[in-house]
């Protein structure tokens, strides 16, 4: 798996039980790597849902997303965000209709990922991510592709 050294910054992988330079090594630096931190949160997001036919048989439409807690992004501002990746949609209520509920997982693959301010994130409910797999084996993108399919096949929100 390829990351960054969280006290160096030097890009850094790991091989045959090691962590290994890619560039520069600072002095002392014994790299520690910045792994993952995923996390899921749940949107409201019933005013982007126009639904006039099931009107009153649900409460609120929320959208979970999976985002890293370790890598936020600057978007032509100074104020760090977070990537969130859309990973279902959902209707919340006693007596949500079945077809609701499959109109909302139909093109959840055409979502785009969307970015929200890291202080308006961490003020949010959110759920930790367990380990999935070994961590160290993989890219940085199979990691994430990996926690993406498990939370959306295994909804827990």
């Amino acid at each position: 798996m390829r990351t960054t050294c969280k006290k160096c910054e030097a890009d850094i992988f790991y091989e045959h039980g090691a962590w290994s330079d890619l560039s520069r090594e600072e002095e002392g630096c014994e790299h520690d790597p910045l792994l993952p931190d995923f996390r899921l949160i749940a949107l409201d997001e019933t005013r982007g849902w126009h639904l006039p036919e099931f009107e009153g048989t649900y409460e609120r439409i929320e959208t979970v997303y999976l985002y890293d807690a370790n890598r936020p992004v600057h978007l032509c501002e100074i104020t760090p965000s977070y990537e969130l990746f859309p990973l279902y949609c959902h209707a919340v209520g006693e007596s949500v209709p079945e077809e609701l509920e499959e109109l909302m997982l139909s093109d959840i693959d055409a979502y785009d990922p969307t970015y929200m301010h890291c202080s308006a994130v961490d003020r949010m409910v959110k759920i930790l991510c367990n380990p999935i797999g070994d961590d160290y084996e993989d890219d940085y993108e199979t990691i994430q592709e990996r926690y993406e399919e498990h939370y959306r096949c295994n909804p827990i929100l």
